[in-house]
């Protein structure tokens, strides 16, 4: 019998910390995106941004020299996990705020994941490239994209990465239409990119609550026999 309760104890527990959930938002160093024009200075990586865009446009009337590319990055922090999380789910949350597509067989471009984000250091200024696609942007809506990431951030937390990274490329098979997208960034007033991570806990941490509700009922039995004791004696 004290067997089962102490089972009991324990199993209620460890179903009350099943699961750890956090909600990891991009910062304003942490998104922004990369425009270049090519055959002039007007380079610059820019971070402070409302939107973070990406397209390619080229226009054929001035040659190569006026060719336009936005390239957007975003990294989202994985501190709150070490190597032995096992995560259950992760969605990647973007809120689509324009998208441009002329022909029916063009995308907008693409959001990919960098499978290998060791050299990330939390600022997107780096211009860390994914190369793991996990939507390519065509038939998606204004609103917001709620994405599947969960086997790419469980690599990178069985990893060791501190940061799972993402970025969002243009698709050059439309760039005499200007193809395009954008996303709200950290520095939207609304609407700001996250990360929603649920991880099971750790064992260690299991057996840590598993034994405070077991020693916790064990005090309370304890108590309740000293009162009927008590009891008795009157």
């Amino acid at each position: 019998m004290r067997v089962a309760k102490w089972i009991l104890v324990v199993g209620v527990i460890v179903v009350g910390a099943a699961v750890q959930a956090e909600t990891i938002y991009s910062t304003s160093a942490g998104d922004g995106y990369y425009h270049n024009e090519l055959g002039t200075a007007g380079d610059y990586f820019d971070s402070s941004g409302t939107t973070i865009s990406s397209y390619y446009y080229y226009d054929p009337y001035t040659g190569s020299s006026s060719v336009q590319q936005n390239t957007g990055y975003i990294q989202f922090s994985l501190a709150a996990f070490t190597t032995e999380s096992t995560i259950s789910s992760a969605t990647l949350n973007l809120y689509l705020s324009a998208i441009s597509i002329a022909g029916d067989s063009l995308t907008a471009g693409a959001i990919n994941f960098l499978s290998n984000s060791s050299a990330a250091d939390g600022n997107a200024s780096q211009k860390l490239n994914g190369n793991v696609q996990v939507v390519q942007m065509k038939d998606q809506t204004i609103g917001w994209l709620n994405l599947d990431v969960t086997s790419l951030v469980q690599s990178s937390i069985s990893n060791g990465y501190s940061y799972a990274c993402f970025s969002f490329n243009y698709d050059t098979a439309g760039y005499f239409d200007n193809n395009s997208f954008s996303i709200n960034s950290a520095d939207a007033a609304s609407n700001n990119p996250y990360l929603n991570v649920a991880a099971v806990p750790e064992p260690a941490t299991v057996l840590l609550f598993g034994l405070g509700g077991f020693g916790a009922w064990l005090l309370r039995r304890n108590s309740q026999k000293v009162k009927e004791a008590g009891m008795d004696e009157v």
